[in-house]
């Protein structure tokens, strides 16, 4: 009976009590390859590489006859805890049996691309941001020069509910006023709302939020994400409306404006897409009406995930991804749009690591900008946002 809920809580993405009963049943000598493999892959969707890497251990010891993809997972879970040795024999296994998947293409292509990456090492300097807490910081954007953030801190005063996925309160959005982070309450929800970006006049903006369809089977809502824009008349954000390519059996999320703000990008898992979530753009027309969403392709999308765009002023195009060769977990890359010939590049340490690193915002200047990383704590729901400096020599 213990089993069939923690397989309830973990179809409907209540990680944390689904963890919480797996542990106990595989402590108690309860191990079976379902409760395995679930840990696995609930602390790995829950970005708790070193446990994943645990269970993960134990399934492999008790089993190799899985898909393909905890093979990948296994291996993306073993680069966190410095295994890189061990991480690249199960990337290997995973080749032989995905050798069509364009991640065991790109790690055929190039076994030694560790020594790549470590070309970018040392092109940025970081430091923490003064505005992190013990809960999760995320997607630095800026308003009218004031500096947005989301977050999963209390403050809020709408969002009360706590997420089953990682046991945190629900996002929202919070402005940075003097040196003290407060409620953004002009823009609040009762449900998850993250990620925002803001036109440069500060008239309009666009941003995640809950799918509030009602689903019996997720705890009273559904998991998918979708955008929404809203517009600033007489001091308020009035006119909230979901955009029309949004569908209530998939998520998109996550908008970010082009530069001359003719065109959004956002991750969607919508059909069509080669992975967990890719990268989309649509053009706007205006009054609300958008192009049809048009996939960026297999040069930047994989079969893994690739979330989290960014625009820079120079028309490169920044994001977060477990599907090229990285560092483990999330990595930030770039590819420049101007150049039809260009690849895409892992940014490198010490803005990536064996952990999550995603949500990079750059100023205008491209010099200067912020990110988010898990890595620091090792804590699976602890982000920092990190100030980044871009060195001479990057550009």
């Amino acid at each position: 009976l213990q089993e069939l809920k923690a397989n309830r809580n973990y179809q409907d993405y209540a990680y944390i009590d689904a963890i919480s009963i797996y542990t106990k049943l595989a402590n108690k000598g309860y191990k079976s390859e379902n409760i395995l493999r679930k840990l696995g892959n609930a602390h790995y969707f829950s970005a708790n590489y070193p446990e994943a890497a645990k269970w993960y251990n134990e399934l492999f010891e008790m089993t190799t006859n899985v898909e393909p993809e905890i093979y990948f997972r296994y291996s993306n879970a073993l680069k966190s805890i410095g295994q890189i040795e061990k991480a690249n024999q199960y990337l290997d296994k995973f080749i032989q049996l995905s050798e069509n998947d364009s991640r065991a293409v790109k790690f055929k292509n190039n076994p030694n691309y560790l020594k790549e990456i470590e070309k970018q090492k040392d092109k940025y300097l970081v430091g923490y941001a003064n505005v992190n807490s013990k809960y999760s910081d995320y997607a630095v954007t800026f308003w009218n020069d004031k500096l947005i953030l989301s977050s999963n801190r209390p403050g809020s005063s709408k969002a009360s509910k706590i997420n089953t996925w990682d046991g945190q309160p629900f996002a929202s959005l919070f402005v940075l006023n003097g040196k003290k982070m407060e409620s953004f309450d002009a823009l609040d929800s009762k449900y998850n709302i993250s990620t925002p970006t803001f036109t440069k006049d500060g008239n309009t903006v666009y941003f995640t939020q809950n799918n509030l369809i009602k689903n019996k089977n997720n705890h009273g809502f559904t998991s998918n994400l979708k955008i929404f824009r809203a517009d600033y008349v007489d001091e308020k954000w009035k006119n909230i409306t979901e955009l029309p390519f949004n569908n209530d059996d998939y998520s998109c999320a996550h908008p970010i404006l082009s530069q001359d703000e003719k065109a959004l990008y956002f991750s969607s898992d919508m059909p069509g897409t080669y992975g967990d979530s890719d990268i989309y753009r649509v053009k706007i027309f205006g009054n609300n009406q958008y192009s049809l969403p048009e996939n960026l392709g297999k040069k930047i999308n994989t079969e893994g995930k690739e979330t989290f765009p960014f625009m820079g002023s120079d028309n490169v195009l920044y994001f977060a991804s477990n599907g090229h060769l990285g560092l483990g977990g999330l990595d930030i890359y770039k590819i420049d749009f101007k150049d039809e010939n260009a690849e895409v590049v892992n940014l490198g340490e010490p803005v990536n690591s064996s952990f999550d690193d995603f949500a990079i915002y750059l100023k205008t200047d491209n010099k200067t900008g912020y990110f988010a990383s898990n890595s620091s704590l090792k804590i699976s729901n602890t982000s920092f946002i990190v100030p980044l400096i871009n060195s001479s020599n990057f550009f």
